[in-house]
């Protein structure tokens, strides 16, 4: 997959599956994999969501106005199937931030965790916060029950110290919009940390943009 940081601002080209891809800059989205004629999987949409970029939008339409419609309680915002089957993951990133990475087959068919390029990727910064074209928050973070060293240090219990300098090659993520439903699943003997409730809030804005997304 090309580096945007060298590629023009749009590239097309086929796949070794001929599928055809887009490698541009659309919102948070860095590289964007088109799929044709995918629409949304909801009962009674219909929405065109040939770009991932799309996808990640109107999958948080569906989880903030009508997540009854949902297929899974914890799904990936991009193909709506469960998140255990295209589980994110952060990457230290060249700047030494975590990026978030997504393989899910649907728009990667080539994902492989192992190849970092294959996944789509994202700017882990512009994901957190909510713009007129891209007013979803939901982002991939590091639970901070789960690795309670390698979470965002905002999201963490006072009693633990972040240690990222030292991060593996890739740390297990969870999407904000599933964490209260995966902390409800995992840790619920435990009082989640006011940093992360915080970071987990969306503002009426941000709902509100969503509404007809």
């Amino acid at each position: 997959m090309h580096d945007l940081l060298t590629a023009p601002s749009r590239v097309s080209h086929l796949d070794e599956s001929n599928v055809r891809l887009f490698v541009t800059e659309i919102g948070a989205v860095e590289h964007s994999r088109v799929i044709e004629k995918l629409k949304c999987p909801v009962d009674g949409c219909s929405k065109d969501l040939s770009l991932a970029a799309t996808a990640l939008q109107h999958s948080a339409h569906h989880f903030l106005h009508t997540r009854q419609k949902l297929p899974f309680i914890e799904i990936c915002p991009f193909c709506f199937g469960p998140s255990t089957e295209c589980p994110p993951f952060l990457v230290k990133g060249k700047s030494g931030g975590l990026q978030p990475r997504i393989p899910c087959l649907k728009y990667a068919p080539a994902a492989n965790r192992a190849l970092q390029a294959t996944c789509i990727s994202f700017s882990a910064a512009s994901m957190e916060k909510s713009s007129t074209t891209s007013p979803s928050t939901n982002r991939p973070i590091v639970c901070p029950e789960c690795h309670p060293n390698l979470a965002d240090a905002r999201h963490m219990r006072p009693a633990f110290t972040n240690s990222r300098k030292k991060l593996p090659e890739s740390v297990s993520a969870v999407w904000t919009y599933n964490m209260e439903e995966h902390w409800r699943r995992l840790h619920a003997s435990t009082a989640m940390p006011s940093g992360l409730s915080a970071a987990l809030e969306r503002t009426e804005s941000e709902v509100g943009a969503l509404a007809h997304f």
